[in-house]
C-alpha cells in the first residue's frame, strides 16, 4: 500500500512542478529553471539522507555496480529528461509536454524486454497502441493548426524535446530501478542522481563559459517558483524511488503517469492566461494514461 500511496505523491509533486516551472519562465525569460531545481533537489535530499542515516545509526553497504546504475540514471533523468522537458515545456506548454514525457513507461518496458528477456502480453501491446494513438492525435492537430513545419518550428522542436524527455526518463527509471534491487537505499539513490545531474549540468555551463552567470541570474531576480518547483522535484524523485521499493515498477509506472490529468488540472486552475486546455490535448491525455495503465499493468503479471 506504501508503494501505491507514494507512486501517487510522486504524479503529484510533478504535476504542480510542471505549473511552477511555466510560471516561473514568465518571470525569468533567459532560465528554464534547471540549475535553481537541481541545486534545490540536492540541497534537500542531502539534509534528507544525513537525517535518515543519523537515525538509522548505519548506512547501507555500498556497491559499486549500483552506484554505477545510480550515476547512470541520475544522467538520463535529472539531467538530460528534465532540461529536454523543461525546454519542451517554454515551448508548447505544460500539459502538451507533460503527456507525451508520460509515454516513458514504453520504453522502460522496451528495456526490459530487450535486456532483462520480458515478454509483453496482449494486454500491453493494446496498451502501446493506445498510447502511441494519444500521440499520434496531439501531432496530427498540431499540424493542422500549424500547417507546415517550417511555419512554427518553435511547436515543432517543443514536441521533439518532449519525445527526448520521454526517452530519457523511461531509460533512466528502469535504471533506477536496478540500482535499487542492486543497492535497498531509495533515499542516497535519489541523491546521488541528483548530484551527478547538477556536476553535469555545471561541467557544460562551465564548457560554454556560463557557469558565473548562470549562478548570478538565479538571484538577479530570485525566482520562488523556481525554488518551489525545485521542492516539487524533490518530493517526486524521492517518491519515486521510495515506491519502486515498497512494490513493483510497473504499478509505480502506471500510477505516475496521472501527471498529464493532474497537470491539466492544475494548468485549469492556476494558467488560465497563459495556456488554454483543449480538448484534443485532454483526449490525448486520457489515451496515453489509459494506454500506459495497460502496458504497465500487465507487465507486472
Amino acid at each position: 500500500m506504501l508503494g501505491i500511496v507514494f507512486a501517487i505523491l510522486c504524479a503529484s509533486f510533478f504535476a504542480f512542478n510542471y505549473i511552477l516551472i511555466q510560471k516561473g519562465m514568465k518571470q525569468s525569460a533567459n532560465d528554464d529553471g534547471v540549475f535553481m531545481n537541481l541545486w534545490v533537489n540536492v540541497l534537500l535530499l542531502g539534509i534528507i539522507y544525513v537525517t535518515v542515516l543519523i537515525w538509522r545509526g548505519e548506512a547501507v553497504p555500498w556497491r559499486s555496480s549500483a552506484i554505477i546504475a545510480f550515476v547512470a540514471a541520475g544522467l538520463f533523468t535529472s539531467l538530460a529528461g528534465r532540461s529536454f522537458l523543461f525546454a519542451g515545456i517554454r515551448r508548447i506548454g505544460s500539459s502538451k509536454s507533460a503527456a507525451i514525457k508520460n509515454s516513458a513507461p514504453i520504453f522502460t518496458i522496451l528495456i526490459a524486454v530487450l535486456f532483462l528477456g520480458e515478454r509483453i502480453p496482449l494486454q500491453a501491446g493494446l496498451g502501446i497502441i493506445l498510447i502511441l494513438g494519444g500521440l499520434f492525435l496531439m501531432a496530427y492537430m498540431q499540424w493542422k493548426r500549424n500547417g507546415m513545419v517550417n511555419q512554427d518550428d518553435k511547436v515543432w522542436l517543443g514536441l521533439v524535446f518532449a519525445a527526448l524527455s520521454a526517452f530519457s526518463f523511461g531509460t533512466g527509471q528502469a535504471i533506477r530501478k536496478l540500482g535499487l534491487e542492486m543497492m535497498p537505499d531509495p533515499v542516497f539513490g535519489a541523491w546521488l542522481g541528483t548530484i551527478v545531474a547538477l556536476s553535469g549540468y555545471s561541467l557544460n555551463l562551465a564548457r560554454k563559459r556560463e557557469l558565473k552567470t548562470s549562478v548570478k541570474q538565479q538571484f538577479r531576480p530570485f525566482n520562488v517558483y523556481f525554488l518551489l518547483a525545485g521542492v516539487c522535484t524533490t518530493g517526486g524523485v524521492l517518491s519515486f524511488f521510495l515506491s519502486i521499493s515498497f512494490t513493483q515498477v510497473a504499478y509505480t509506472s502506471a500510477l505516475v503517469a496521472t501527471e498529464p490529468l493532474l497537470t491539466i488540472l492544475f494548468a485549469h486552475l492556476f494558467l488560465k492566461k497563459q495556456e488554454v486546455i483543449e480538448r484534443t490535448t485532454v483526449i490525448s491525455s486520457l489515451l496515453v494514461f489509459g494506454g500506459i495503465v495497460a502496458v504497465s499493468l500487465a507487465s507486472a503479471f
